[in-house]
């Protein structure tokens, strides 16, 4: 048995932004999703601390995800969507194991500097496009991919899946390359199965798993 897994209390203090969790889910569309990719990963999002963009009534992590479950507020909304939002990352990750969502997470560090500069563009890009949508359907989802995936075409909507919203991310604040289309990129881009196209020097770093239930 691998000795790779910490409590979320023992770590969240070393979290930053720009840093990225793996989710390995329970739901059908989950598991249907790591089986056609082959990963253990079928959603990603970014940690955020909340004063990095501005928030200050609280100082709990936040994580920047796309999503279609509505059992969380987000931060700033004060009110529950699909699609972009920010919510408490630790209430994400004991929810989701509550609800059987999912069920293993994963740190992946990011190795890159995280300048003032990438701040302000992800605070940017947060206000622009945090009341966007999720894809209508799984169809419009794999659509949306595939043609990204094998003809690199760009698909411009509101509405953004999860690791569509983390390139885009990585993209705006200057960290990822535009080359290829932000809804070309799966969660397992985001894992140690892909280097990704960084423009800045550094890469992300596997972290361990994280234990939210028996700490």
């Amino acid at each position: 048995m691998d000795r790779n897994t910490v409590f979320y209390d023992e770590v969240k203090d070393e979290l930053k932004t720009g840093d990225l969790i793996l989710f390995h889910g329970l739901l059908l569309s989950s598991q249907l999703n790591e089986i056609i990719t082959r990963s253990q990963w079928s959603h990603v999002g970014m940690v955020v601390r909340p004063e990095d963009i501005g928030i200050t009534k609280s100082d709990r992590l936040l994580l920047w995800e796309s999503n279609i479950l509505v059992n969380l507020p987000d931060v700033e909304l004060k009110e529950s969507k699909v699609g972009p939002m920010l919510v408490d990352l630790e209430a994400r990750l004991i929810t989701d194991v509550e609800d059987k969502k999912d069920n293993r997470f994963k740190i992946r560090y990011n190795g890159c500097e995280i300048t003032e500069e990438m701040l302000e563009k992800l605070k940017t890009f947060v206000g622009k496009v945090h009341m966007d949508n999720f894809p209508e359907s799984e169809f419009n989802l794999s659509k949306e991919f595939f043609e990204a995936r094998i003809l690199n075409e760009e698909i411009t909507n509101d509405s953004y899946f999860c690791s569509e919203l983390i390139a885009d991310t990585f993209i705006n604040m200057g960290l990822l390359t535009r080359r290829y289309a932000p809804n070309s990129y799966m969660p397992k881009d985001f894992s140690s199965d892909t280097v990704l196209p960084f423009i800045k020097k550094g890469q992300l770093i596997d972290g361990p798993l994280i234990d939210v239930v028996g700490q």
